[in-house]
């Protein structure tokens, strides 16, 4: 048995074969400027965000080493405008003035707190019976009631 292809038609068919076969180049799309300067903001805004986040680490350990080794020589913690505290910074403050039982004021305006770290001030304030006063100004810890 054999196939008869009409006149010109074989040459048509060896091209798409070929072309099948052959792999299709891959496009590559440049980015513009505008993408590529994007992507370094991206990449140096994470970088910079975590060298802030070990950066406040740091400042929180130093706060808490402080606190406890002052003898009850320090009344009044201000961590006011350090943004980058927020809910876990709070927390971990929190935790410490529960070893702390002479300090007397904790202020944390603008500090990034949110309903969460306002729970965990909210939680300090019944076991630290010398806090008198808890500054939570100018956060976003919004409403919370059903």
């Amino acid at each position: 048995m054999s196939i008869s292809l009409p006149p010109g038609a074989g040459h048509e068919v060896a091209q798409e074969i070929s072309t099948s076969l052959v792999p299709k180049p891959q496009i590559i799309q440049e980015q513009t400027a505008e993408q590529a300067a994007e992507q370094w903001v991206r990449e140096g805004s994470a970088k910079l965000a975590l060298a802030l986040e070990r950066q406040l680490d740091r400042r929180i350990d130093r706060t808490i080493r402080r606190l406890r080794s002052s003898d009850g020589a320090v009344l009044s913690v201000d961590l006011s405008d350090c943004a980058l505290l927020r809910d876990s910074g709070v927390e971990m403050l929190c935790e410490a003035l529960l070893k702390c039982a002479h300090v007397q004021e904790l202020r944390l305006q603008r500090t990034g707190c949110t309903h969460i770290g306002a729970g965990h001030i909210a939680a300090l304030l019944l076991h630290h019976l010398r806090l008198r006063l808890a500054v939570l100004s100018h956060n976003e810890i919004g409403d919370t009631l059903p």
